[in-house]
C-alpha cells in the first residue's frame, strides 16, 4: 500500500483524497492530510477516516508520496518547513498553480523526485483533466504511480519538460 501525505486539505486536496480512495490506490490508513484549519481536518477525518494533523514535516517523513495541495502564496512557507526534514525517498507532487519545479527544487535545497501537475476543477467530481510534467529523477515506477493517482480523478496527459537552457515548469 502506498502511503500518501496531502499537504493542504482544501477542495483540491479533498478531491484527490476522495479519488485515491474511490479508485483503490490506497486506503484510509494510507492517507495523512495536513492543513492549518482544524475544523477542516476534523471534517476530513470524519468523512473519510484518514489521519489528519497540522505537522507537515511528520506527515511528509511518513509518506512515500507527498502531494503539495496548498495555495501558491503558501508554498514557500510550506517548502521552507520541509527543507531540512525530508529524506531523498519521497516522490513530491505539486498541484500548486504557477509554481515551477525549479522553484520547488531551489526551496528544498537540491534535486528531488518532483512532479508538477495541473489538474482542473472537474477533478472534484472525478471527471478532470491533469497535465503532468515529470522531472528526470522520477523512476519509471514512480511515473506510473503518478499517472495512476491522477487517473483516479480524470484524464491524464504527460507533457515534456523544456530543455534545461529554457525556463522550466
Amino acid at each position: 500500500m502506498v502511503k500518501i501525505t496531502i499537504i493542504g486539505g482544501g477542495n483540491m486536496g479533498e478531491a484527490l483524497l476522495a479519488g485515491f480512495l474511490a479508485d483503490g490506490v490506497t486506503t484510509p490508513a494510507g492517507l495523512w492530510v495536513t492543513d492549518v484549519a482544524s475544523d477542516r481536518l476534523a471534517a476530513l477525518r470524519q468523512r473519510y477516516g484518514v489521519r489528519t494533523g497540522n505537522d507537515n514535516a511528520a506527515a511528509a517523513a511518513w509518506a512515500d508520496v507527498i502531494v503539495l495541495a496548498v495555495k501558491p502564496q503558501a508554498m514557500d512557507a510550506v517548502l521552507d518547513g520541509l527543507k531540512d526534514r525530508l529524506s531523498e525517498r519521497p516522490l513530491i507532487v505539486s498541484v500548486a498553480a504557477g509554481i515551477p519545479l525549479s522553484r520547488i527544487t531551489a526551496r528544498l535545497g537540491g534535486a528531488r523526485k518532483l512532479v508538477r501537475v495541473m489538474p482542473n476543477t472537474p477533478c472534484l467530481v472525478r471527471a478532470g483533466a491533469s497535465a503532468i510534467a515529470i522531472s528526470p529523477a522520477v523512476s519509471v515506477e514512480e511515473r506510473a504511480l503518478t499517472i495512476r493517482l491522477f487517473e483516479a480523478v480524470g484524464t491524464v496527459v504527460v507533457v515534456d519538460l523544456p530543455c534545461p537552457s529554457k525556463s522550466g515548469p
